[in-house]
């Protein structure tokens, strides 16, 4: 190859015309990747919206209710799930008053009572 050849105008026009080609090439593969990443990312919104559970996606019970700080609501999370409020359930959650508590939640309109069963004493929701 001589030099001639190299700098003759059909040759430049030829290798000219390759590179825009393949630039147009490169340009439409890139845009075809972007509208696939965003279909993508749509059909991944529309699925997380209508199908998301906590409990089914991650297991029975993994998603728990967010920590109750004050008292009046760790009495009332207790009740709600059944249990009794007695003396050794106050000591645990450093509970010094177990009857203002109840009678502040009695206040607020809820139905408690206090119940005897065997050894044990406490409140209950009543039924």
């Amino acid at each position: 190859m001589n030099m001639d050849t190299i700098t003759s105008q059909p040759f430049l026009t030829t290798v000219s015309a390759l590179l825009v080609i393949g630039l147009i090439r490169v340009l439409k593969q890139l845009a075809s990747e972007k509208r696939h990443r965003l279909k993508e990312l749509e059909s991944l919104d529309e699925d997380e919206d209508d199908e998301y559970d906590p409990e089914t996606e991650l297991g029975i019970g993994a998603y728990q209710k967010p920590i109750a700080f004050s008292q009046n609501e760790i009495v009332l999370n207790h009740l709600a799930s059944g249990l009794m409020c007695d003396k050794e359930m106050a000591k645990k959650h450093k509970i010094k008053k177990l009857s203002a508590v109840i009678s502040t939640l009695k206040k607020k309109g809820y139905v408690i009572d206090y119940v005897k069963v065997g050894s044990r004493k406490g409140y209950v929701f009543k039924n």
